[in-house]
């Protein structure tokens, strides 16, 4: 009956005795469902399974191509960028990720309101495509909803994802949020 109730009412599905810190080894995990983060009990590193890092230099992105890890990133300037989770990217450098750095896959049908915004990239390899979907993209964490609703102060007043700034135009009908510090355009939806 637990199996199928938790089938029905979509449970997550997360066994944390087969998972390590990636930092320090300890198998003293918990996995907190509000958040959707991994805690170790040991060194108390926070990381999130389905979170991915860019890599853009080579001699970064080398030990992730060696082991097959990640996806590659087509839009970035440097040959050999990929995609990696922030889980192998700790286990490497033995550091969190920078947040500015930090991406997620965002599946079809949420992955439209993406599609064209800067920064953001469409998933073109066969590995990603097969695990995310032939519509998804690569999408900063800083535009997604779930950063973009921490980023709000007490007014509802929204923060620019990129500088911090508040001088921000709303165009409702585009459904567009502009900085006016540094002039990013990101999708916003006035609730």
């Amino acid at each position: 009956m637990e199996i199928i109730a938790g089938e029905i009412l979509s449970f997550p599905k997360v066994k944390t005795k087969d998972i390590i810190c990636p930092k320090c080894n300890s198998e003293n995990i918990r996995y907190d469902i509000h958040e959707s983060r991994f805690h170790c009990g040991e060194c108390s590193l926070a990381w999130d399974d389905k979170l991915y890092a860019l890599v853009e230099f080579p001699e970064e992105s080398a030990p992730f191509e060696e082991e097959g890890t990640g996806y590659p990133a087509w839009g970035s300037g440097e040959n050999g960028a990929l995609y990696v989770p922030e889980e192998d990217y700790i286990r490497h450098t033995g550091k969190s990720p920078e947040r500015d750095k930090c991406y997620r896959a965002v599946c079809w049908p949420d992955s439209q309101k993406y599609m064209g915004t800067k920064g953001c990239e469409p998933i073109q390899d066969e590995n990603g495509i097969r695990d995310f979907g032939t519509s998804a993209y690569w999408v900063p964490l800083l535009l997604t909803e779930e950063a973009a609703e921490r980023r709000m102060d007490k007014k509802k007043v929204p923060v620019c994802p990129e500088c911090g700034g508040t001088d921000i135009d709303i165009l409702s009908d585009e459904g567009v949020a502009v900085c006016n510090d540094c002039c990013l355009e990101w999708p916003y939806a006035e609730d």
